[in-house]
């Protein structure tokens, strides 16, 4: 039998590369982290670093640039920690909100990203947690994809569900409108008696008057 120790040895840069290619064209954004506190950042979709220069005598201070002598070191970042690009304030809204939500991983919630960020606005995110128990690994997934917040409650001209409310609302009207008068034509028929034409006429007319409202969430 073989005992020993199996290991793999990856670059952390990697996993921000994959996420990069695979989310580029997109506007959702995907930070893995460590689910162990202070939740040190895997990757971010976004290409943001991931690790920065302090000095080793007071790793809360930045390496400075302007000094060759200094003594430093490279320390990744807590997610909590990115605040320095737009992207990076969003993940930092996102990480506290959910951490406030107590991590939901079957419902999505809301987040109003810092008004710093040119990416203002509101957010809805998921994570789900990525665990490997034999190798002591348990990441946390985040994704946040921006959406659009009405005040008014009404869909406008110009939105993308504004066409496809009034195709199917008025094509469940037509629909429903067809049915009964080929229902109320055919209303001497035996079939038609038994199956009380006057309840399922009214069923069809009610279900022609419900595509209708659809037309009420327009503005």
């Amino acid at each position: 039998t073989f005992q020993g120790v199996l290991a793999v040895d990856y670059e952390l840069t990697a996993i921000s590369d994959f996420l990069i290619e695979a989310y580029e064209d997109t506007d959702t954004l995907v930070a893995i982290f460590e689910e162990a506190p202070p939740n040190f950042v895997v990757g971010l979709s976004t290409g943001s670093s991931i690790t920065r220069k302090v000095l080793e005598a007071d790793p809360t201070q930045p390496c400075p640039s302007n000094d060759p002598n200094a003594e430093c070191k490279v320390v990744r970042l807590p997610l909590a920690e990115l605040q320095e690009r737009d992207n990076d304030l969003v993940f930092h809204n996102v990480f506290l909100a959910s951490e406030e939500a107590g991590f939901p991983e079957d419902s999505f919630i809301c987040v109003k990203v810092d008004e710093r960020s040119q990416a203002d606005g509101y957010y809805s995110t998921i994570s789900i947690v990525y665990e490997q128990p034999n190798a002591n690994l348990k990441w946390r997934i985040v994704v946040a994809s921006p959406i659009e917040r009405n005040a008014a409650n009404v869909i406008v001209e110009g939105q993308a569900l504004f066409a496809s409310l009034c195709f199917i609302g008025g094509l469940g009207f037509v629909a429903c409108i067809t049915l009964f008068a080929m229902f109320y034509r055919r209303r001497t028929e035996r079939a038609v008696i038994y199956s009380d034409v006057r309840f399922t006429s009214t069923f069809i007319l009610g279900c022609a008057v419900l595509n209708l409202t659809t037309f009420t969430s327009l503005g």
